[in-house]
Parts: structure tokens; C-alpha cells; sequence
């Protein structure tokens, strides 16, 4: 990654990722995000088994679920600039399938809330991605000698 907003950027992604095929891990040593999919990583010099073994290296960055959003949602749905949309509130339900549903309710009957929801998950996502990166960074490093091994990472 050249910077912190692109780390973000790829965090947040791998956060919200849907595919259940791809494992998306923190490289903590080159601060990227890498994904494995089918044995295949998205740095064709790393190994999957490398990648999945090396739990100091490479951290598993879990999805965003579907409880957290809604969590979100009803978040939004509270937030004072929603105030006086009965839309926007009226959209939201706990039932299975809610979050979809609260999407394609807006979609049909307030499209600019719809923007503003994406907006607003956006933001979270990152503020999830920040949250979720100082934390992967406070874990014990590879530098700090519980058998790291690093003799060929500038190759990769």
C-alpha cells in the first residue's frame, strides 16, 4: 500500500467483502491486504499455505456481519439529519432479510436517502477498518523475536 488511506481503503474492502471463497489477511509486515482464493493469492510471489499458516504475518481480516450493519442502519435510521423522513424510518425492520429490504425500500421511495445511507455506511466501514488496524497493529510483531522468520520478505 503507498499510504494510510489506501490501507484504509483495502481494509474497509476486505471488510465488507462477500465472496465466502476468498480469505482476505493483514500483512503486517508490508501493511497491504492480500487475498487467497482457490490457493491463489493476490501476490502471485506468496503461497497460500504461507499466507494461512503464518498467523503472526498475515492476520485473517473477518467480514463486517449482517447484524453490525443493521446496527448501523438502525444508527442512520436515528440520526437527526433523518429527522422528519418517515421514510427513511419507516424503511427499517428487524425481520430476516431486513437489511436488503431496508436498500430496496429506499431505492424505490427516497433514492437521495438511499445516497445518504451509502454515505453514511461508508463512513463507518472506515471508521471499522481504522478501529480494526490499530488493533492488528498492537498485536506482537514479527520483529519481536517469538520466532519470526524474515530472511527473504523484501523479495515478496
Amino acid at each position: 500500500m503507498s499510504d494510510d488511506k489506501d490501507l484504509r481503503a483495502a481494509v474497509a474492502a476486505a471488510l465488507q467483502a462477500s465472496d465466502a471463497e476468498t480469505a482476505w489477511y493483514f500483512d503486517r509486515v508490508k501493511l497491504r491486504v492480500v487475498s487467497v482464493k482457490y490457493g491463489a493469492v493476490s501476490d502471485p510471489l506468496l503461497r497460500a499455505r504461507d499466507v494461512e499458516d503464518d498467523e503472526i504475518r498475515f492476520i485473517a481480516v473477518p467480514a463486517v456481519t449482517a447484524g453490525e450493519i443493521h446496527l448501523w442502519m438502525e444508527a442512520f435510521v436515528d440520526d437527526p439529519s433523518n429527522e422528519g423522513n418517515a421514510v427513511v424510518g419507516a424503511s427499517l425492520d428487524s425481520k430476516t432479510g431486513a437489511n436488503a429490504r431496508f436498500e430496496e425500500r429506499l431505492a424505490k421511495r427516497a433514492p437521495e436517502a438511499l445516497t445518504a445511507w451509502h454515505r453514511y455506511r461508508q463512513a463507518r466501514m472506515f471508521e471499522a477498518a481504522d478501529a480494526w488496524i490499530a488493533g492488528a497493529l498492537t498485536q506482537p510483531t514479527p520483529g519481536d523475536g517469538i520466532g519470526f522468520v524474515t530472511d527473504d520478505l523484501d523479495d515478496h
